[in-house]
């Protein structure tokens, strides 16, 4: 889990040596950091307290935003809480989003989105007309059984 720059950079540096072999093999390139895409999951609210420091786009290409645990740690709640489900659209939630999107922005990284929000339309519509975020959230994981109702909805939002 990166929750600091200190984990980041370790994770960075795991990545460089058990690479090595493969650049010496000539099976990736030497600066594998052009062929091989590095993200982050923010999905603790050490991890959001720590954003302008993680989201260097010198060290990561992507960041991931895990809702599922991100919505019990804001809310100090279980994974199986009977009211997770809907806390997920509280202001809270839909701010620490537009946190991530915001900074991600600002800075050329790409923003996926993943859990059970991920899979919810009114996520996906605000994907598409919040001024604040439109254009700026790449992939949503989302279940199967909601990704046809997703994609529907995804074609009546592209103009």
């Amino acid at each position: 889990m990166v929750e600091t720059v200190e984990d980041r950079d370790w994770l960075l540096g795991v990545l460089e040596q058990e690479l090595k072999p493969y650049q010496e093999a000539r099976k990736i390139p030497q600066d594998w950091r052009r062929a091989i895409p590095v993200g982050i999951m923010i999905e603790t609210v050490a991890a959001l307290n720590n954003l302008n420091a993680l989201l260097d786009k010198s060290k990561i290409d992507f960041v991931s935003i895990g809702t599922n645990d991100l919505t019990k740690e804001l809310f100090n709640t279980s994974r199986n809480s009977s009211h997770r489900a809907w806390r997920k659209l509280d202001a809270k939630v839909l701010r620490a989003i537009e946190q991530v999107v915001k900074i991600a922005a600002e800075r050329g990284i790409a923003v996926n989105v993943c859990g059970e929000v991920a899979g919810w339309s009114v996520l996906l519509c605000l994907r598409f007309t919040c001024g604040k975020i439109q254009n700026r959230i790449g992939d949503f994981a989302a279940q199967a059984s909601v990704i046809p109702h997703l994609k529907a909805v995804d074609t009546v939002f592209k103009v």
